[in-house]
């Protein structure tokens, strides 16, 4: 778990601190960063800010509503059919936003928090955790960086009518699409972050059920996708094949 001054973060504030900019020292007036630095020590680094900024801002998370973050799955796993994120729905159900299905929670949530047992209980799972320094966090992050910087060029030719209002437009749209691209990869390794106080505890299975739900969701997002299929109305047993539980590609 990630420490400053010698002192582990609390997960449950971390969440606070990272949604707050002036924790990562921008300077705010009221309520707007006003783009100066403050005169304060910063509490977490930017870059760490930006991406779980990016990450929070990523549409595909806004499907949930109301109780969504009191479920497992809600936001979290796939309808797949269509691949968008499921809600959570009365009933304890889960549905997907399209109205590609509507399924009850318990069964899926139960096969699902077995299967991560199962994988945490496997004694290589240290060996499978990508550390907080590593290459492909290293590498994501340089790609955030270098798409930043190409944007800020563009932007500086179009001020400068170095190139005009068409070409500023289609140039500066697809490097936005894969500078946002660049971040959510970015902000999926660092989801490994919230999830290292399970992953790498002595007893990974009974950290992972002691856990907090936001926690047990980020330890299913770091190491799986799960994708619910539709099953045929009126079935009342559960169908275990009609739920798809897929490694990252480094989990498998």
């Amino acid at each position: 778990m990630s420490t400053r001054h010698g002192r582990p973060w609390n997960p449950s504030s971390v969440r606070t601190i990272l949604v707050n900019p002036r924790y990562a020292g921008h300077a705010v007036y009221q309520g707007t960063t006003n783009g100066k630095q403050g005169t304060w020590e910063a509490l977490v680094e930017d870059d760490v800010f930006r991406l779980v900024e990016a990450k929070l801002a990523d549409p595909r998370r806004k499907t949930q509503q109301g109780t969504d973050r009191k479920h497992l799955g809600a936001g979290l796993f796939e309808c797949k059919k269509c691949e968008t994120k499921l809600r959570s729905w009365s009933g304890n159900r889960y549905r997907c936003p399209n109205g590609c299905l509507t399924r009850a929670q318990q069964h899926i949530d139960n096969l699902v928090r077995k299967t991560i047992r199962e994988r945490l209980a496997r004694p290589d799972l240290a060996e499978l955790i990508t550390p907080a320094e590593s290459d492909k966090t290293k590498s994501a992050s340089e790609e955030v960086k270098r798409l930043a910087k190409r944007l800020e060029r563009i932007e500086a030719d179009y001020d400068a009518e170095l190139i005009d209002g068409r070409r500023y437009k289609v140039s500066s749209q697809k490097v936005m699409a894969e500078l946002a691209e660049a971040r959510l990869t970015q902000a999926r390794l660092s989801t490994r972050h919230a999830a290292a106080s399970t992953l790498v505890a002595a007893d990974p299975v009974a950290a992972f059920d002691s856990a907090p739900l936001m926690i047990r969701r980020n330890v299913v997002d770091a190491l799986c996708v799960v994708k619910v299929a539709p099953t045929p109305r009126g079935r009342k047993t559960f169908d275990p094949e009609s739920v798809a539980i897929e490694w990252r590609e480094d989990q498998d």
